[in-house]
């Protein structure tokens, strides 16, 4: 799998994308495995576009192949116009790793030498874990320090931090493959999420009333 990503400038232009994201981080899932992710962060967009790919290694990616991706797995102008306005310059294709789901925990205990965050258990993106769970153990490994930290105390840091990092692997890796799937099951996904909405519009508009009444009552 493959990952594009890039910064650009809020634009006007694209009223659509800026309501879309204006609270919020956002994800859209097209055909043949392709996701794009947006956000807003201050007076930029960040943008990544992430997609299957099991037949070579690809290191460089053009903006015109980028716009046919778009143009073929999403077919929406605003999505389209967004990349045609980004800079080629900030442009990087990454392919996104992931450590292997273990068990066990694969670390002898050194009472000198750890490890926390990505060195630990690098994952993959679209469950958005990788900073909360480092951030987590920077908290626990400091406490360790402070308490003049032994070969014991040291190792349950590590136990826990295999336990909580193993589990962020396997929920990543899980949305992954959730982004993108292909045929079959991503359209039974898409059937699922659409279902969701409908349910939770219908349920908002069943409400309506009883909200209305209990704000006239109370």
């Amino acid at each position: 799998m493959y990952l594009v990503h890039l910064n650009h400038l809020q634009n006007e232009e694209l009223s659509k994308i800026k309501q879309l994201i204006s609270n919020s981080l956002v994800q859209i899932l097209g055909d043949q495995g392709h996701s794009l992710f947006l956000i807003s962060t201050g007076q930029l967009w960040l943008w990544s576009l992430s997609w299957p790919s099991t037949n070579r290694i690809e290191t460089e990616i053009s903006l015109t192949q980028l716009l046919d991706k778009v143009h073929t797995n999403f077919n929406n102008e605003e999505f389209i116009r967004l990349i045609e306005l980004s800079s080629s310059i900030r442009l990087d294709i990454l392919p996104v790793y992931s450590f292997p789901l273990l068990k066990i925990n694969p670390y002898p205990n050194n009472s000198r030498v750890t490890l926390l965050g990505d060195a630990a258990h690098v994952m993959t993106p679209h469950r958005g874990m990788g900073a909360n769970t480092a951030f987590a153990d920077a908290f626990d490994l400091i406490d360790v320090i402070r308490s003049d930290h032994t070969k014991s105390s040291l190792a349950d840091y590590e136990e826990k931090m295999f336990k909580r990092g193993f589990q962020a692997i396997q929920d990543s890796l899980e949305s992954t493959r959730m982004a993108h799937m292909l045929g079959v099951s991503a359209r039974i996904r898409n059937y699922i999420m659409w279902l969701l909405h409908y349910s939770i519009t219908l349920k908002n508009l069943i409400s309506m009333p009883f909200y209305w009444y209990w704000n006239r009552t109370n």
